[in-house]
């Protein structure tokens, strides 16, 4: 059954689908409220495509997709672990050390955990909080110390640095960086790959025939600027529009691409 939400008919959300569905709001949402489209209804009942939306009195194929960075490997598990794990994982580190180094008292000033390209995350971090804590418990009284490394692999490694006496806190620097043709380049490549499975799959022959069809993309790389986004990618043509979700809770995106300029 289709239930009004503010001007937007929407589908009561199938369980699994929470992800796609904050993103499929935020296109609905942009539509809304920023280019002054009403009455725009969406549902799910139909796979593939993810969802359906009815525009401007046309039905469209709307496809969901998410692009992630994928870095190290967690030993003895498969495949690869994406950004977001990997700030998740540092954080939490960073909260162990802290709170270890605090319980034995020796807590003085501010350390930074400083990362080389992406050491993998080890499967057991014991070893790990006990050599930082060893070092800031040595570094205490001073105000400035070289660091210490605390792991190191083929994918990289990670020091304890101190870098204050005013404040008292761990915390992981900024992470992962990457060069700008890097990040373009790999953006590049991510796009490529989820406009072409897209497109395979809405061309099925189970595929019901739509007025056009929208790719709605989830940003979880979180290395990128507006900037750094392609606009013109092999095979985007084949969709009506392309809309980039940067932060579906906040209702935050924007269009790649779109063929009907009275969207906006």
């Amino acid at each position: 059954m289709l239930k009004w939400c503010g001007g937007i008919k929407e589908k009561t959300v199938k369980k699994g689908k929470e992800e796609e569905n904050l993103c499929m709001k935020c296109f609905v949402t942009h539509l809304e409220k920023q280019l002054g489209l009403q009455n725009i209804e969406y549902g799910d009942d139909q796979d593939p495509p993810d969802f359906w939306s009815k525009i401007k009195d046309k039905k469209y194929a709307v496809e969901v997709t998410r692009i992630v960075n994928k870095l190290g490997k967690i030993p003895g598990r498969p495949g690869s672990i994406d950004s977001a794990m990997y700030r998740d994982w540092l954080q939490k580190l960073a909260k162990k050390i802290a709170q270890k180094a605090k319980k034995e008292g020796c807590l003085r000033g501010g350390y930074v955990l400083s990362i080389m390209r992406t050491p993998n995350i080890p499967r057991k971090d014991q070893e790990t909080v006990s050599n930082a804590v060893e070092y800031i418990c040595k570094t205490k009284a001073l105000t400035n110390e070289a660091g210490k490394m605390l792991l190191r692999d083929q994918g990289g490694k990670i020091d304890i640095i101190k870098v204050n006496n005013n404040k008292d806190y761990v915390v992981p620097a900024s992470i992962l960086a990457k060069s700008e043709g890097k990040i373009k380049l790999d953006l590049k490549t991510c796009l490529e790959r989820r406009i072409s499975d897209k497109r395979k799959r809405l061309t099925r022959p189970n595929v019901p025939k739509y007025d056009g069809t929208v790719l709605v993309i989830y940003d979880k790389y979180k290395f990128a600027d507006y900037e750094d986004f392609p606009k013109t990618v092999k095979s985007m043509e084949f969709f009506h529009a392309v809309f980039l979700v940067l932060d579906p809770r906040r209702e935050r995106g924007f269009f790649l691409y779109i063929k009907d300029k009275t969207w906006g």
